[in-house]
């Protein structure tokens, strides 16, 4: 499992959460979210369950899961302190992980109006994948009615859009500082 990776990291680096991060977890997923639920492609998916990655001093967290065709799963990806490149070390740990793991491909899901999830996601080699038009007015209706119906820059939040990263090459797409 791509879990056992992280039994081999440094001070400084990204870590497996602990039993005793579950508490901070959720309170930053229900600050973030709503609750721990999360909604992708039309399934509720309790992010509790996931596999989730801590950055040093709890400056963000990656949660994610292992798919059945050999992919890994992006959850969630949340940086607490702006600017400061914590989601890229995070995702840059989970790459070089499902790597060695000799993973197929990463996938993430964000919303259509989230431009700085496509921004991001795209400038570490992520392609746009598949768009899902109406998945979130349909998760919104059946499955998690907390979902907002505005976004960012009052954009309307209604579509899913998977960015994927296929991992059999090598890595070197990354800006890690």
């Amino acid at each position: 499992m791509i879990e056992e990776r992280f039994a081999k990291v440094g001070v400084e680096s990204p870590r497996l959460a602990k039993h005793e991060d579950t508490v901070w977890i959720a309170h930053k997923l229900v600050q973030s979210w709503g609750d721990t639920n999360i909604t992708v492609r039309g399934e509720l998916i309790d992010a509790m369950q996931c596999a989730c990655l801590v950055a040093p001093e709890k400056s963000g967290l990656l949660i994610f899961r292992e798919m059945t065709d050999n992919g890994i799963e992006i959850v969630v990806l949340e940086a607490f302190e702006k600017g400061a490149r914590i989601g890229a070390r995070l995702l840059n740990h989970l790459i070089v992980a499902s790597k060695e793991q000799q993973k197929s491909y990463l996938t993430a899901t964000t919303t259509n109006d989230n431009w700085p999830a496509l921004r991001f996601y795209q400038k570490y080699g992520f392609h746009l994948h598949e768009l899902r038009k109406g998945a979130v007015d349909e998760a919104r209706s059946k499955l998690k009615p907390k979902i907002p119906i505005i976004g960012y820059d009052e954009l309307p939040i209604r579509d899913e859009i998977e960015l994927r990263l296929v991992i059999a090459g090598s890595v070197e797409n990354l800006h890690e500082n």
